[in-house]
């Protein structure tokens, strides 16, 4: 079963976290938020020098140590391990080989901003690692940090030099640049054009999130296959289809959701055309076995970042892209492909964004959706997907 709902923005937009009330089609709650049409706005500009000093390159790694508290102590039945992954390169080749590796870079590694050539032109772009932080039970803590050895990160390091720019002509440093587009349309896309070569030369980041499940660790970007890693040393085993379940072309979720009541899993893949997408939502067991598997197709160009769910669906916000066909399979520039319907993304500080990511629901009592959380800048209007499963 796969229904919408259609929602305009009139009154007001915000940036970072709002509750939409979709029964009055009300905003209850707004951060840092302007009104348009009203003489009284005021926009508030948050820092972004504070924003900024989260993407810096992370140029060693933590095998293994033991923590501290800055502050308190650890409570003594705290047993467990907290993963968290996320972009955390961004000057390309930080991390050099091991000096047994035959193949060694020419460069050294560069400091942020020292080396334009070797930075990513959006902190999403960065490589991906993974933090994780171990509570014994008895009031200490241990920590590791690592990258996830992805192909492309690998490549970078061993030539000490960028090799991916496939994505960046929708990436560039603001629209003042005049060619580029600043940050218009956000990536991983499953495709952009129709030469499988141009498509293959992105980079699968692994960046997005970290999913522990069935005592597996896997790490996820949406527009190709998940990196499994070993949970205790944090090194990376490779690409993973899951057992079968993916092929070796198919984009995979950006995050999943666990339904405790059933134990379950879900998760999901996105595949984009042109006129229409694709999307596939899987649940598994506690074995990590696909359970069933269920395909939406939805109308226009899906740019979907994150979900939730609640007892009988699986919830997603869509924002109203489409494409230009002829440009879509001729031009090698996404941004020249895609557009917002119904009027232009939001600009913020130069940024135009159309990303979603979509949880904290509240349902009634048929499993309908009362009221949502939503994070990121929003455009004039947005689809609610109701997509349901077992």
């Amino acid at each position: 079963m796969f229904f919408q709902t259609d929602t305009s923005l009139m009154h007001s937009i915000a940036f970072h976290t709002q509750y939409y009330d979709t029964r009055n089609l009300t905003y209850l709650y707004y951060i840092v938020s302007y009104s348009l049409g009203s003489n009284k706005s005021k926009q508030i500009i948050p820092d972004m020098e504070a924003y900024a000093a989260g993407y810096s390159t992370v140029f060693g790694e933590l095998p293994f140590e033991l923590c501290q508290p800055s502050q308190g102590t650890i409570p003594s039945d705290l047993l467990g391990t907290y993963f968290r992954s996320g972009p955390a390169m961004f000057s390309a080749g930080a991390v050099v080989p091991p000096l047994k590796s035959i193949v060694q870079p020419k460069q050294p590694p560069a400091p942020d901003g020292t080396d334009k050539d070797r930075m990513v032109k959006h902190p999403f772009d960065g490589d991906g690692a993974i933090l994780g932080v171990t509570f014994s039970g008895d009031g200490t803590a241990s920590a590791r940090f690592r990258y996830v050895r992805t192909a492309g990160m690998t490549k970078e390091r061993k030539k000490g030099m960028k090799l991916y720019n496939a994505m960046e002509t929708s990436r560039g440093e603001g629209v003042k640049s005049g060619i580029e587009q600043g940050n218009d349309f956000p990536v991983p896309m499953f495709k952009h054009h129709l030469q499988p070569g141009l498509n293959k030369s992105r980079k699968n980041t692994s960046n997005t999130r970290s999913i522990y499940w069935s005592k597996k660790l896997i790490t996820l970007w949406e527009g190709g296959l998940p990196y499994k890693l070993d949970a205790l040393g944090l090194s990376t085993e490779g690409r993973s289809q899951l057992g079968g379940v993916l092929r070796e072309t198919d984009p995979f979720s950006g995050s999943a959701v666990y339904d405790s009541k059933k134990d379950l899993m879900l998760f999901y893949s996105n595949k984009q055309d042109g006129g229409s997408s694709e999307l596939t939502l899987y649940e598994f067991n506690a074995k990590f076995r696909v359970k069933s598997s269920n395909e939406f197709k939805l109308p226009g160009f899906a740019l979907i970042s994150g979900f939730t769910a609640t007892e009988k669906y699986a919830l997603f916000v869509q924002p109203p892209v489409s494409t230009n066909g002829m440009s879509f399979m001729l031009s090698k520039e996404p941004s020249k492909s895609l557009k917002v319907d119904k009027g232009p993304a939001v600009s913020f500080n130069g940024m135009n964004v159309v990303d979603y990511d979509l949880f904290d629901v509240l349902v009634d009592a048929d499993g309908m959706l009362i009221q949502c959380c939503i994070e990121n800048v929003l455009t004039t209007r947005f689809s609610l997907l109701h997509l349901s499963y077992t």
